[in-house]
């Protein structure tokens, strides 16, 4: 059996801009940046962004217990229904878990926080 892989993620905006960022974090990162945009999108993004990473079973981690609560359930929101979907497609046929842990609890989380303020900030 292979081993599984951790993902840590996270999605941050700033509400006085409008401007969001997010990150999944494993042996190779991925960032990116969005105008327009709330924590309701940019976590769950950062989730879709995770399980494309996903080589073999993995397990991906985010501080947003809600978020997790919804991917590890199977429950699409109404908000930012297509995002989900997204998800739920990406992940068809992989062995993944989603987990929640405090903020800062690995260097993983850390690194995904300060990833995706930084991608938001970098435009």
């Amino acid at each position: 059996m292979a081993e599984r892989t951790e993902i840590h993620t996270d999605g941050t905006f700033n509400d006085q801009t409008g401007v969001g960022g997010w990150a999944a974090v494993v042996a190779r990162t991925s960032t990116g940046w969005q105008e327009g945009t709330s924590s309701y999108e940019m976590e769950p993004r950062a989730i879709v962004e995770a399980v494309k990473l996903a080589e073999g079973p993995c397990t991906v981690v985010s501080d947003h217990e809600g978020i997790i609560g919804l991917a590890r359930d199977g429950r699409t929101p109404r908000m930012c229904r297509s995002l989900w979907d997204e998800l739920y497609a990406t992940a068809t046929g992989k062995d993944i878990v989603f987990e929640w842990k405090k903020r800062d609890q690995s260097l993983g989380s850390r690194l995904a926080h300060q990833l995706s303020r930084g991608a938001a900030k970098g435009r």
